[in-house]
């Protein structure tokens, strides 16, 4: 036995079983007693009891850290584009209060997955902004559509004049 979890009892008996243990390098094999899970679950629950103490870490290491942050966050905003787009449609909606309570967020972001896997761009039918009426984010009032025929349709058409 090369090493065993203080919280879970799991053992590392080989090489290969030490990998689902925690990095230390004061420690034999370079590892702690203490697996990834176990120690993860004490982080949280850690973050549970202090969340100031976390949150104040957290924007000391942002300030200190910004480039890196910043181009951590572009590196997963091109992983993860339709994630990202559905978030910033439910953030701009959320500023002109567009999404009612009984939205369902699940099928809204399951239009910009959608797109993303089509390369089509997500559309509101009736636009969020407009002089006419302002309509809604749920999932009734969208639609996907080319780039070419979203650029094309600002906020003038209605689903009528089709």
């Amino acid at each position: 036995m090369l090493r065993k979890c203080i919280d879970c009892g799991l053992e590392a008996t080989s090489k290969h079983d030490l990998d689902l243990f925690v990095s230390n390098k004061n420690c034999l094999h370079n590892k702690a007693n203490l697996c990834k899970k176990c120690n993860f679950k004490r982080a949280m629950n850690h973050r549970k009891l202090h969340p100031d103490s976390r949150n104040k870490y957290d924007i000391k290491y942002r300030e200190t850290h910004k480039e890196e942050c910043r181009k951590r966050q572009r590196v997963w905003g091109k992983k993860n584009r339709s994630t990202r787009n559905a978030g910033t449609a439910r953030y701009r909606a959320a500023k002109l209060q567009a999404t009612p309570v009984w939205a369902d967020s699940e099928i809204i972001n399951d239009f910009y997955v959608e797109a993303q896997y089509h390369q089509l761009e997500v559309d509101h039918i009736i636009p969020l902004q407009s002089d006419l009426v302002c309509g809604l984010h749920v999932e009734h009032n969208l639609q996907l559509l080319s780039k070419e025929e979203n650029v094309s349709k600002h906020n003038k058409k209605w689903p009528d004049q089709w």
